[in-house]
């Protein structure tokens, strides 16, 4: 994966390293306000928000997919607002145990508290999800990021698995 804090970028670029058509791929953000990490490098940081310090801090969880078809790339992103809310659940997958969204009654549940179909809802890959395949059932990309494969150079950057750096967050 390229080093990017733009994860539909991001997500571009996994696509065209496939030389794949038709092919799904996702890349996944957490941009926590006032953080020094990219949020697309989440993965590699994630043990390091365990702790409170990021507590109520504003959150926004970004997917997006790529299909190639043909010579083009679409990319649809869906974004999810929040905070992080400690104390982390000692139950859940991933940053769904810290990560909060506002429910019906304007409290901020813990992501992993929500049902099934309120996930459904509200997730950003299910946002992404359903404007990727409402575009394709329609044939009607309108609403996704529509790149031609001349328009996406090379890429000059860096890797993330090239610069494995040391990751400071600072509150």
């Amino acid at each position: 994966e390229i080093l990017s804090p733009d994860v539909e970028l991001v997500v571009l670029y996994k696509s065209k390293d496939t030389k794949l058509n038709n092919i799904v791929v996702e890349d996944t953000a957490l941009n926590v306000e006032g953080s020094d990490f990219m949020g697309t490098q989440i993965k590699h940081i994630y043990e390091q928000l365990g702790d409170d310090k990021f507590n109520g801090h504003k959150t926004t969880w970004e997917v997006s997919l790529c299909m190639k078809k043909d010579e083009y790339f679409y990319i649809a992103t869906g974004k999810t607002e929040g905070i992080l809310k400690y104390p982390a659940l000692d139950f859940g997958y991933h940053f769904d145990r810290i990560l909060a969204i506002k429910n019906d009654k304007g409290e901020y549940q813990h992501f992993e508290l929500y049902t099934p179909e309120e996930k459904q809802l509200i997730g950003p890959r299910f946002k992404a999800l359903r404007l990727l395949t409402t575009a394709i059932e329609k044939n009607d990309y309108s609403q996704l990021k529509i790149i031609h494969e001349k328009d996406v150079p090379l890429w000059g950057g860096q890797y993330q698995e090239e610069k494995k750096q040391e990751k400071k967050i600072k509150p």
